[in-house]
């Protein structure tokens, strides 16, 4: 029995992963929707955005509830699955109606599971090492870091999803600087003594060359230039 709700769930996966539109509309209640989808988002509206970037990423449902807000992560969820949409409407709907935006991120991401992006692979494999040095910093990357986080966030960010790159506004104001540093080392894969714990505190302790180092670790990996290796 447990093979067939398996093999049923994995053709629907393959069904929508290569869909561009949502599985569902923002208000629908009906199927693929479920009762539980929308108690969760409802009620636990923060758990709820945390655990549907997990679903979709492989991220740390601590992390994503810390330093991820609910509108960022539904922006995050729809580019990674390559639905089309303006982030007007990631705004709009995230501030006119919460609940309803969670819900239909978290009944997406139940439905479709983990990206089918090619990069995808490489997400929380804990095998890689950083490019990039904490204190390896230059004066004017650690003043930007400094004096304008949210453009530095916003160029991460924009470097990871190349099609939210014409976001600036959205990346600017609506992602958490903080949030990179663990998103970079999420992404690519990078390992950690610390465990998810180092993607919380460091950025907390030592925002400035956690951030820097996001960037710098970033474009070095779109380059994919050859570069020393660094552990924390």
């Amino acid at each position: 029995m447990n093979a067939g709700f398996n093999v049923a769930a994995q053709q629907q996966r393959e069904t929508y992963a290569n869909q561009n539109a949502w599985s569902t509309r923002l208000l629908q209640t009906g199927p693929p929707g479920e009762c539980a989808d929308w108690a969760l988002s409802c009620f636990f509206c923060p758990c709820a955005a945390a655990y549907a970037k997990h679903r979709a990423d492989r991220s740390n449902p601590c992390y994503n509830l810390l330093c991820w807000n609910p509108i960022a992560s539904y922006a995050y969820i729809r580019h990674e699955y390559g639905i089309d949409g303006p982030c007007g409407d990631d705004c709009g709907y995230g501030l006119l109606c919460g609940p309803c935006m969670i819900r239909q991120s978290y009944t997406e991401t139940r439905i479709r599971g983990v990206s089918s992006k090619p990069w995808a692979t490489s997400y929380r494999q804990n095998l890689e090492q950083w490019n990039r040095s904490m204190f390896d910093c230059s004066f004017c990357g650690l003043m930007r870091a400094i004096v304008c986080p949210c453009c530095v966030a916003a160029e991460v960010r924009s470097i990871l999803q190349p099609t939210a790159s014409g976001d600036d506004c959205f990346n600017c104001f609506c992602i958490n600087p903080a949030s990179v540093y663990g998103q970079v080392r999420n992404h690519y894969g990078i390992f950690s003594d610390c465990g998810d714990g180092e993607d919380i505190c460091l950025p907390l302790f030592c925002f400035p060359c956690s951030l820097n180092r996001a960037l710098t670790e970033s474009k070095s990996r779109i380059k994919g230039s050859p570069a020393p290796r660094f552990g924390l």
